[in-house]
């Protein structure tokens, strides 16, 4: 006799056992499913993560002094100094997204948003 779990039925045991198989997915993989919107590379979306990262979300809107003290206070990698230095001065950014894009980053194309 196979023993059952006192703390659920056997429908919810037997579901359990194949929670974690994974379905078969081919043909099935697109830009949705795979992370990275479109518009973008997976570089983009590493690098914009890694500025959002250092650049939280009360530094904005802010300008390039802002987004350097922001940036300092978040004890942010070289690589995030750098990035920031090349900013536009007298821009003010409205979110990382904006920022990545001065750097020449990619974005989002909303065409194709579902």
């Amino acid at each position: 006799m196979e023993r059952q779990s006192n703390l659920h039925g056997p429908a919810l045991d037997e579901h359990m056992k194949t929670e974690g198989e994974a379905e078969p997915t081919e043909g099935l993989v697109d830009e949705a499913r795979s992370g990275t919107p479109p518009g973008m590379t997976p570089e983009d979306v590493q690098g914009r993560s890694t500025l959002a990262r250092f650049l939280p979300h009360s530094a904005f809107p802010g300008d390039k002094t802002q987004l350097r003290k922001a940036a300092l206070d978040s004890d942010a990698p070289a690589e995030v100094m750098e990035a920031v230095e090349f900013l536009p001065k007298g821009r003010t950014f409205d979110n990382v997204a904006a920022v990545w894009e001065a750097l020449g980053g990619g974005h989002e194309d909303s065409t194709h948003r579902s």
